[in-house]
């Protein structure tokens, strides 16, 4: 069930809509308030130790401290972190996508999952549940950012199309029902702290076109405090080619249960990276993609083409160079073995041998 000021925004008992349930906290004024305060507020650099041993400044925006301990998910991962291992988990690069973060007050076990379909939402929001490991009802902290209107109507446009039916095409507004409605029918307790999603996260960019205002987020876990945020480099873990490469490939996997990726490890504070049986025929795709300009790229990859921030293309790039250099997934993960990293006492990572 969710809740705003403590109270459920919908009785759970009546027969309520997940739109309706959505348009309620889109148009409650302490949600709107919130989402101006986060959209208002700096971007959170989250970088590694420059070779100084200090963080590059950027005037503009707020870095963190260089022996912050975080975590960071890729689009169709999700990590579960304790606050005794971990001081911030977050994610970035959000656009159509929705970042969400699930907390435990009482605990301090924080959640970050980067969902991009509503065809495998209602999964991965109780996966994200589930690992949290309690039983008993209890009231979680939730926030949810990312996803934007791509048309110039903010309002409207989000729920009906021009016969006043409810749209079902656009990436971001279906994820965000998908996602509201797991959470209402859950027996837990999700108490909204930010929801800046759809038209109160969406802003015209300098070509006319719309665009999230606010494309990452980072959790402090200790305190629970939620910033705007952008990971850059280094600061996105270990081994980040090859699980950008298992994220773009899994759905084609057979073996694949619709499951977001996990490959950190809460207990061991570490990462696990699970193969993702790859196709040849990504070879192929992966030389096509190669072959095209920045424009063509972008229409034929991106669900936001006129919105995507300038790590894109290039991480984009990465991947598929990876795919023709390595298009048998088995030379990548030997034996079907997973790519183990534990974390170095500088902060770094250090991937350990069979």
């Amino acid at each position: 069930m969710i809740l705003l000021d403590g109270a459920p925004v919908v009785d759970k008992r009546s027969k309520v809509k997940a739109t309706d349930v959505l348009r309620k906290l889109l148009e409650h004024p302490h949600v709107v308030e919130s989402a101006k305060k986060l959209k208002a507020a700096k971007v959170v650099v989250i970088q590694p130790p420059t070779p100084s041993g200090n963080i590059d400044d950027e005037p503009s925006e707020e870095t963190h401290p260089a022996d912050s301990r975080f975590v960071y998910v890729f689009q169709k991962e999700y990590a579960t972190v304790d606050p005794a291992t971990v001081q911030l988990v977050g994610t970035d690069e959000v656009t159509t996508c929705i970042g969400l973060a699930i907390r435990n007050p009482a605990t301090g076990m924080t959640s970050v999952g980067h969902f991009d379909s509503a065809e495998y939402a209602a999964k991965g929001v109780e996966q994200v549940i589930a690992s949290h490991g309690v039983r008993d009802p209890t009231v979680f902290q939730v926030h949810l950012v990312g996803g934007y209107d791509e048309t110039r109507d903010l309002y409207e446009s989000e729920f009906r199309d021009s016969q006043g039916d409810e749209l079902q095409s656009r990436y971001s507004l279906p994820l965000s029902l998908k996602i509201v409605q797991t959470l209402q029918k859950s027996k837990h307790m999700f108490e909204i702290g930010y929801l800046c999603i759809l038209q109160l996260n969406t802003i015209m960019g300098a070509n006319e076109y719309a665009c999230p205002a606010v494309r990452g987020l980072v959790v402090e876990t200790k305190t629970g405090i939620v910033r705007p945020a952008k990971f850059q480099g280094g600061a996105r873990g270990p081994d980040t080619t090859v699980r950008l490469v298992c994220t773009t490939t899994v759905s084609s996997d057979p073996s694949w249960d619709t499951s977001l990726l996990s490959p950190y490890q809460t207990n061991s504070d570490s990462y696990i990276i699970k193969p993702s049986k790859w196709s040849r025929v990504f070879e192929t795709y992966a030389r096509y993609m190669l072959s095209l300009n920045d424009d063509e790229f972008l229409q034929t990859f991106s669900t936001s083409p006129y919105a995507e921030g300038p790590d894109f293309l290039e991480n984009c790039r990465r991947v598929f160079n990876f795919m023709l250099k390595s298009p048998d997934w088995r030379e990548t993960f030997p034996n079907g073995k997973p790519r183990v990293f534990t974390r170095a006492e500088e902060g770094g990572w250090v991937q350990l041998t069979s």
